[in-house]
């Protein structure tokens, strides 16, 4: 969440003799984005009793009010699309509660993995639309 703070001032009024200090007014604005990573490579989704789909590409934008967006490419084109919540999780990873993938129901957890900054790897699973996934990806 981006973050401004107006620090109070101090005021004095020599009529009076009195000296104030205003406290710090915390002013919350628009959430930004506070990371973005996108990796090419290979993994695969599979849903419920469907063909497998080859991903060779993934987004993963991280916003500072603790929402995620994944978004996976498939070979054949088509693109699917995870909403979350973030949060940190062992060394270099971030661990992400599905609400959502696009119109559809989705929950389960998925892990994202990074080394020096660049986004490895996405593994994990749970539900869509009542049905299971799984999904498997490394760069």
């Amino acid at each position: 969440m981006g973050l401004n703070i107006k620090v109070g001032a101090v005021g004095a009024s020599m009529l009076l003799g009195i000296t104030a200090i205003a406290p710090a007014t915390i002013i919350l604005t628009t959430p930004q984005t506070v990371e973005a990573a996108v990796a090419t490579g290979r993994g695969t989704l599979a849903i419920g009793s469907r063909p497998a789909q080859t991903i060779n590409r993934v987004t993963v934008d991280t916003i500072a009010d603790n929402t995620a967006k994944l978004q996976l490419r498939a070979s054949n084109g088509n693109q699917i699309n995870f909403g979350g919540k973030w949060e940190n999780g062992p060394q270099n990873q971030l661990l992400v509660t599905l609400t959502n993938s696009g119109n559809a129901d989705a929950s389960g957890i998925i892990v994202v993995t990074y080394r020096n900054g660049q986004l490895q790897s996405i593994f994990g699973g749970g539900k869509l639309d009542g049905q299971p996934f799984t999904i498997d990806f490394r760069r």
